[in-house]
């Protein structure tokens, strides 16, 4: 009684104990843009891989794709294989110009769990429109040492499309010590750091610009004769993903700033 009282707990356990549920890998491995006829935005292609961490079948099934903060979203069907993992392909068809995160899931399946990718990042930007950005530096002419003194950078978006993911910077020589970014000692958008000033300035739409400030200090100096510094103003805007999307771009400008003794009379 008691042998056969035990064999029956461990039939029980067993069959408790549930099927075993292996853990998955979903991953972004790639993106593609191309013109849709009828739009001027694209399409933007997807491709999802899912991986199961055990068992002796692929994942099946879908994964989907989300786009934070939007309401697009698309679901890729696993149609292909190899070994322990399914790939499929899905489209976003109305993303306007600008910078996305997208992020893939995959909702499980029988012995096989749910999980999700990491974020992965998107410039989206219309074919046939080209984006030029210039950037326009100006600063004073001529400062005593001991003085402040403003630069200013124009960021302009001079082309037919929108430029995305802009980066201002404004990099000071070491002459010219940099004090605030901005309209005053605190401004949201810039931040300094090792005397460059730093703006992330998102997107800009044809024709459109955005001007910067940097206030300095020009330091002292025992020296009794003037001297020649370089500031210089940039701007980079797209972004580059392994494989995909497009290249990143810069543009920069220069001024020349002289530096004259202390008490110096202009």
């Amino acid at each position: 009684m008691m042998a056969g009282a035990l064999a029956g707990s461990v039939m029980a356990g067993t069959a408790n104990a549930g099927p075993i549920i292996f853990t998955t890998a979903t991953g972004i491995t790639g993106i593609s843009q191309a013109q849709q006829a009828g739009s001027s935005d694209p399409v933007v292609t997807v491709k999802i891989s899912v991986t199961a961490g055990g068992g002796t079948s692929a994942p099946t099934g879908k994964a989907g794709v989300s786009v934070a903060g939007h309401w697009q979203n698309c679901h890729a069907a696993l149609t292909s294989s190899s070994g322990l993992t399914s790939t499929g392909t899905c489209e976003l068809r109305d993303l306007a110009p600008g910078s996305y995160t997208l992020r893939a899931s995959y909702p499980g399946a029988v012995q096989l769990g749910k999980s999700v990718s990491a974020n992965h990042g998107l410039t989206v930007s219309r074919p046939g429109r080209s984006t030029t950005v210039a950037t326009h530096l100006s600063c004073p002419a001529a400062v005593n040492a001991g003085q402040s003194g403003n630069c200013k950078l124009t960021v302009t978006d001079k082309g037919w499309g929108t430029a995305v993911n802009v980066v201002a910077k404004i990099a000071l020589p070491s002459a010219l010590r940099a004090r605030y970014c901005g309209d005053w000692w605190w401004n949201r958008g810039c931040s300094l750091r090792d005397n460059v000033a730093t703006w992330h300035l998102g997107n800009l739409r044809a024709w459109q610009d955005k001007s910067l400030n940097v206030h300095f200090m020009a330091v002292n100096s025992r020296s009794r004769h003037s001297s020649l510094v370089t500031v210089t103003g940039s701007a980079t805007w797209g972004v580059t993903f392994p494989g995909q999307g497009p290249m990143q771009h810069i543009s920069i400008s220069k001024y020349r700033v002289e530096i004259r003794p202390h008490g110096f009379v202009f």
